[in-house]
């Protein structure tokens, strides 16, 4: 399943009109999920007036649109990110670094003449005609988001190895719930208590699955670190 997120700022007028445009344009698919968020949105907003009248006209209902703060969770369930504008695309980017690579501004994928703003401007509180513009500008950007959507293969999921000594079954703990709730299969090959142990025993239980093929990655945890990474170097095609 991949994930579209259109972003705006209040998710009142311009990404439910991106949202309604694009699950349009994939209607029938089962593999693609549209939803859409404001970066400075209130939950539970209703969308502007003008925004529905101007989609209703292409025969599209947003008028139980509800409004939807932009939030982390969100981010981590997209696969892909489009925002109205550059600074919005921008400002993601700084916020969300390890998401970068999957937030576009939608002129990114459709340019605009160059003696156009390449941005998709807020028309809140303008007439109809100019709500009118707005939705027209991000329908002309639906057929590239489509192309990048659809052509691109889901990002494979790999398997994680985790692995600690004694001083590393906390953070062990907190990772594996934060693998969880992405989705991301791991195992956990121990330690699962706080009772010494030795950790060149934890380093090659992982090094072993990485060589054996059972995990493509691991994360290897003792309370500096600098041992687990010398132990399981010793194995070679292991890189730590």
């Amino acid at each position: 399943m991949k994930t579209v997120l259109f972003v705006c700022t209040g998710n009142i007028c311009r990404s439910p009109m991106a949202e309604a445009l694009f699950a349009d344009m994939v209607k029938g698919r089962a593999d693609v999920r549209v939803l859409s968020a404001g970066m400075g949105a209130v939950d539970g907003q209703a969308p502007s007036q003008q925004s529905v009248e101007v989609m209703a006209e292409l025969g599209l209902n947003i008028k139980h649109h509800s409004s939807l703060a932009l939030r982390p969770g969100l981010i981590d369930q997209a696969t892909f990110i489009f925002t109205m504008t550059t600074q919005q695309r921008d400002v993601l980017h700084a916020l969300y670094p390890e998401s970068a690579e999957k937030i576009f501004a939608l002129h990114d994928l459709e340019p605009v003449a160059s003696h156009e703003s390449p941005d998709i401007a807020d028309p809140i509180g303008a007439t109809v005609d100019v709500y009118r513009r707005t939705r027209d500008q991000i329908r002309a950007a639906m057929p590239a988001v489509k192309e990048l959507v659809v052509s691109t293969p889901v990002a494979a999921r790999y398997r994680v190895a985790l692995a600690g000594d004694h001083g590393g079954v906390e953070m062990k703990e907190s990772l594996k719930a934060w693998l969880a709730a992405r989705g991301m299969p791991f195992t956990d090959l121990g330690s699962c208590s706080t009772e010494p142990v030795d950790y060149p025993d934890y380093a090659y239980k992982v090094a072993q699955a990485i060589l054996t093929g059972a995990a493509d990655r691991g994360v290897l945890i003792c309370k500096s670190g600098i041992g687990m990474s010398i132990a399981a170097n010793r194995f070679p095609g292991v890189r730590a």
